[in-house]
């Protein structure tokens, strides 16, 4: 939650790790056969992914006719923080632009700090923006990138309205299923305790 209204993907990315981590040791001290674990969120943010990362050549099915700058080999993350990719007409990987021939990320916000206020867009790759904590980042991959940001907002980037997802493993999760309201979750764990 803080990385997201902070603008910062990469943190947001590397809580979720560990998010996922924390998810993991608990579910091995548990018999899920007697206990309800439940997973979800309270709100969504204004983050999409505007785009394709380039994955890496390892990871590819096929050899591609590209070759990926030098300064996005080995980014974290499999490229996710990096700038959008394609294939052009002749098969060959290339970097997408925006109209004015500018890279942009495949990770961005809605609305946040991340930004360029009355600002020509710049290659994220060399952008001099200020980032987390007044850092200048060194690429769209440093832990301190501010993600850019269609409306800029000085001091956070807002929640967003579309449903969270609910993941459940025990007893009653079966009953998790499509949309619910937020309560419906309280309601099934009450029962799950048989209250």
């Amino acid at each position: 939650d803080h990385a997201h209204h902070a603008g910062n993907a990469f943190r947001a990315l590397t809580d979720t790790e560990q998010f996922d981590r924390a998810i993991g040791a608990a579910l091995s001290k548990v018999d899920v056969d007697e206990t309800l674990v439940v997973v979800s969120a309270d709100h969504s943010h204004v983050f999409n992914i505007a785009g394709y990362p380039m994955r890496p050549s390892s990871e590819l099915s096929y050899a591609p006719k590209g070759i990926v700058p030098a300064s996005y080999a080995g980014a974290p993350h499999s490229g996710i923080l990096n700038t959008v990719f394609d294939i052009n007409a002749a098969g060959v990987i290339v970097e997408s632009k925006d109209d004015d021939g500018i890279p942009y990320t495949a990770l961005v916000y809605g609305n946040g700090p991340g930004g360029r206020r009355r600002a020509v867009r710049l290659n994220p790759a060399t952008d001099p923006f200020p980032g987390l904590n007044g850092v200048v980042p060194v690429g769209s991959n440093d832990p301190a990138y501010l993600q850019e940001a269609a409306v800029p907002l000085r001091g956070s980037e807002t929640h967003a309205g579309e449903e969270v997802a609910i993941y459940a493993i025990g007893p009653n999760a079966s009953r998790f299923r499509g949309t619910v309201k937020n309560a419906f979750i309280a309601k099934v764990m009450r029962d799950a305790l048989g209250l």
